[in-house]
Formats: structure tokens, sequence, C-alpha cells
């Protein structure tokens, strides 16, 4: 469903929505909202999901919206990042949406560009650059360039940023999930296009796949657009047990999406890496992640358990069998980890895994302490 419409007066005083999903960011939505109500682009809503915080964070909403009335907060139990994403598209009035992290960066001038990108390309979506060590010395060109979407699947599901669809570095990692991005909203609603509520892993990344299925054509703005902030509090860093059952949850989603839009042959290679991926996450998250050395062998007993299950011995297979070419672009690392899982050497792997956990602590207390 592609907008043709390309005429640059038709949508010059469009509204745009920015969906920002908030959880206990008492230190950071203050700044976020200045920020976006900085943009060179003034025609905006500012639309603040309060995700059940148990901190000041609703207050400090409402204290915004007095003080410019672009700024809208809505508040609901804590129910997760999806469903805060899902009132917000849900809510929002503007023609076109994008979506912010509440403790990351949308650079001033990035609404109008990637608005002026939207409404003079025949395309549903606008994909920016963001920062990070792959676009470190880039210089950016501003230019707008369209390609077929299908292209960047492979790209959405390769976190090695070695993706065979031959990216140029500066775009890979803004292709992951729903940041970067500026989406005409009626093309979300026609398809349906909303974030998955069942999944605690992986939603942002399947919201993406979904929608770039769906689009005949992607916008790439060659300019840098988003700063991500690596939060050591994110809810993908936090010791959570729901992780490790969320990660199969996400595996299960994706093999039976894949296979319903005829794409499990095409994205093969990307999808065994990304299912091993985010297994490897899931168990890192709930169980690696319990700081307390005393639970060491009920982890164990944990990621044994784990291992039983029909899902987890098939993701762990299909990883293994990727050919020595793959092995080198993915490293050593991971397919020694799943050797060891197949393998069932349960005490090394949650050995090794811990040691690396608690040597991280280690680093970062004496980071913090100035002490090296």
């Amino acid at each position: 469903m592609n907008n043709m419409n390309t005429d640059n007066n038709a949508g010059m005083f469009s509204l745009v929505s920015i969906i920002v999903p908030a959880y206990n960011e008492e230190k950071n939505i203050e700044g976020c909202v200045n920020r976006l109500l900085n943009q060179s682009y003034k025609n905006i809503e500012i639309i603040i999901i309060d995700d059940g915080s148990t901190d000041s964070t609703f207050s400090l909403c409402k204290l915004l919206t007095k003080k410019d009335s672009r700024v809208k907060v809505f508040t609901q139990p804590n129910s997760g990042v999806s469903v805060a994403r899902n009132y917000g598209l849900d809510v929002s009035q503007g023609e076109y949406v994008m979506f912010v992290d509440a403790d990351d960066e949308l650079l001033p001038d990035a609404v109008e560009c990637m608005f002026n990108s939207i409404i003079n390309n025949p395309v549903d979506i606008v994909q920016g650059c963001m920062d990070g060590e792959l676009s470190a010395n880039i210089q950016y060109s501003g230019g707008n360039f369209i390609i077929e979407s299908r292209q960047l699947l492979g790209s959405i599901l390769d976190y090695s940023h070695t993706s065979k669809d031959n990216l140029e570095k500066r775009f890979i990692r803004s292709t992951h999930g729903s940041y970067a991005k500026l989406f005409r909203k009626s093309f979300l609603q026609f398809y349906l296009l909303k974030f998955d509520t069942d999944l605690v892993l992986g939603e942002d990344m399947m919201f993406t796949l979904k929608t770039y299925v769906k689009s005949e054509k992607i916008c790439l703005l060659d300019k840098l657009v988003y700063k991500i902030v690596e939060n050591p509090n994110s809810s993908t860093r936090r010791f959570n047990r729901k992780m490790s059952e969320g990660a199969l949850a996400f595996i299960e989603e994706l093999n039976i999406y894949l296979t319903k839009e005829s794409l499990l042959l095409d994205l093969d290679v990307e999808r065994r890496f990304i299912c091993f991926l985010t297994l490897f996450a899931g168990i890192k998250t709930g169980i690696i992640n319990d700081i307390k050395l005393l639970h060491f062998f009920d982890n164990i007993s944990e990621i044994r358990s784990l291992c039983n299950n029909r899902i987890v011995q098939t993701t762990l297979v299909e990883f293994l069998e990727l050919s020595k070419d793959y092995k080198n672009r993915y490293g050593f690392k991971l397919f020694f980890l799943a050797f060891l899982l197949h393998n069932r050497m349960f005490f090394l792997f949650t050995f090794v895994l811990k040691l690396a956990f608690y040597l991280r602590i280690i680093k970062c207390y004496f980071k913090r302490s100035n002490i090296c």
C-alpha cells in the first residue's frame, strides 16, 4: 500500500506523532521530552505512555504537559513495552508515527528530514541511520535511496552486521528495530500492524520484519537521526526469569511467520542465526544473570531442563549445521557455546558464562569507583 502522492505541499503541515514508552524513567524523561520539543519540525505530538512506573515518571510527565500542549501523557498498569507502544498508536493523531525510547536521543532535525523524505517519495517507511561503532567516522550524504523492502529482510534478522544483503554499514544497525524510522500511520492501520504483546524478547524485531514484508519499498535516508544509549538496566539486561521462556516464544513465532510468508528458505541462514542468538540472550537474562552465587547448581538444572525442549534442540542443531563459512562469519564463541549446550555440557557452559557475568560486574564497579 504505497502512497504515490509525492507533492510536498500536500503534507507540509502534517502532524507527526512521536511515541515514547516509559517505565521508571524519572532520570531520563524530562531530557528526552525537551529534546523532542526542540525538533526543527514543530508540528509534532509527543505521546508518553507511562507503563505503571513506581517512581516519579508519571508526575514529571504531567508537569511537562502543562509546559507544552504538544506533550500528552497516558498511563497503564505495568504491561510491557509492546502494550505501551500499541496504546500510543491507538491514541496518536498524527498522519505519521515514530518510536523513541526515553533514554535515547533523536537528533534535532531528524523529524524534519525524515518527513521530507516520506512526502517526496512513494514509500510508507523511511529508515535513517543510527550511531554505533559501525557508524564511526562515516560521512553522511543526506541523500535518499529507494530500495525494495525485501532486500532488507535478511539484515533485520542478521545481528552479525555481515548480511548477504550487502547493505552499507551505515544502515545496518538501524534496520533491526522500530527506532530511527518514520511510518505512515495509514499503512500500519491498513495491514493491522502492531507489536506482538505475547513476546518479551524480539518484539521490536518482529514488528519491523512484518512492516518491511508488507511494504513494497523503503526509503533509506543517509543521515544520522538517532542515538541509542546502551542501558545496563534495560529489560533485556536485567535478570528476569521470563526471558528464557520468552526466547522460545520468539523462535516459535518467527518460524511460524516465515513459513506463512513463504520466506523460510530465503532467510534460512539468518533465521538459524537469530534463533540461536535469541535463545542465548534468553538464557543469559533469564538464568545466568541471577547474581546469587548459591544458585549456581540451580541455574545448571534450569538450563538442563530448558534444553529438553524440542524448540531448543532444533535451534541448536540447525545453528551447528551451518557451514564453515558461516562459522567464520558469526564467530567461534557462539558455536562453542552452542556445542556445549548441544552436547549437554551444562556445568562448563554455566561456569563460563557465570564467570564472564561476575567479571563484568567487577569491571563496572571499578569504573564507577574511578579505581581503574
